[in-house]
């Protein structure tokens, strides 16, 4: 995708990741990473390449001093790579793990970071937050930040289509279970619209948690951003070991680069018509309890202990509500 050594717009004096006091008081989510602990677990909620789309996050927090531990809800095959399994479905990912040949986000991650990635095998529910409750509790957590690639993480269960609702909740579900402070940043605001998600109830969703106190507001990602650059040559490093390059960051960081409309940044959704935007820049930031509270049946299916269980767990829910009807965004 896009070339190294991307071009950076003159600097202003203010830090954009929060160091000036009006940015503090108008976006509280800056505000809360600058009074975090010290040790914060940055978890990719949907698996795949989602924890990609924290590193603006992850080099915010590591300039300020922070340890950032980093996991990822697995699509890889860890077991047949020689990842160490340190926990029942938790293996340790290393710059020299060998595995699968080509896909391995983790593996790409932490080669290129030159750190150790968590790398959590699609399970159950309750098996997900066992494997939470033992990393926080082995790495001395004492704060989460789950990034989601994409938007659907904010569905509550009612709506159309739900995207890829399983990885999501289980992820919610399970960092919302640690008693930890936790935080939700979704970005790509519309990439979900090739999985059939209807962004109008995206909408709906944060104007419900801006009126319950949940939404912790927005932060636009721009060329200049500190972590950009990171993230744009980290997804050149990954995507040319892959065929199956992550189509939620080529879209966020074509938006970040100004690309418009029915652009497509990777081969994979060719057929589709597509609408890039601005909007896909954005960090939504919310209080990762309040999103949990407001999803119809998340609690039901807490008990589930496989992806099997939980895929069949979520289409039962779903035959037990009025799903609403289609809306389009009004202009």
């Amino acid at each position: 995708r896009a070339t190294p050594g991307r071009s950076r717009a003159p600097r202003w004096d203010i830090d954009v990741w929060g160091s000036s006091y009006y940015n503090l008081v108008m976006i509280p989510f800056l505000d809360r990473l600058d009074a975090l602990p010290q040790r914060v677990l940055l978890a990719g909620a949907g698996g795949g390449f989602d924890i990609y789309s924290g590193v603006p996050i992850y080099e915010w927090l590591r300039s300020r001093g922070r340890d950032v531990v980093l996991a990822n809800l697995s699509f890889a095959s860890l077991r047949s790579s020689d990842a160490d399994e340190v926990f029942d479905d938790v293996f340790v990912v290393r710059p020299d793990t060998r595995g699968p040949a080509n896909y391995f986000p983790e593996q790409y991650l932490a080669e290129f970071l030159d750190v150790p990635v968590y790398g959590l095998r699609r399970e159950g529910i309750a098996n997900l937050s066992r494997s939470y409750d033992w990393l926080c509790q082995q790495e001395g957590i004492e704060a989460i930040i789950v990034v989601d690639g994409g938007t659907d993480s904010l569905m509550r269960g009612d709506e159309p289509e739900l995207g890829t609702p399983a990885e999501d909740i289980a992820t919610l579900w399970a960092a919302s279970q640690t008693g930890l402070p936790a935080m939700l940043a979704a970005i790509g605001f519309g990439i979900d619209h090739f999985h059939g998600v209807c962004h109008y109830y995206f909408l709906e969703a944060v104007a419900e948690l801006t009126a319950s106190g949940g939404f912790l507001g927005s932060v636009h990602l721009l060329p200049s951003t500190p972590g950009v650059e990171l993230f744009d040559n980290l997804c050149t490093f990954a995507f040319g070991r892959t065929d199956r390059p992550s189509i939620v960051s080529s879209h966020i960081l074509a938006a970040i680069d100004g690309t418009y409309g029915d652009v497509h940044p990777t081969t994979r959704t060719r057929g589709h018509e597509l609408w890039l935007n601005p909007l896909m820049a954005l960090y939504w930031t919310f209080e990762l309890q309040a999103v949990v509270d407001r999803h119809l049946f998340l609690p039901a299916l807490a008990a589930t202990e496989s992806a099997g269980e939980l895929a069949m767990g979520i289409a039962m829910q779903r035959a037990a509500v009025d799903v609403r009807a289609w809306r389009d965004l009004r202009c």
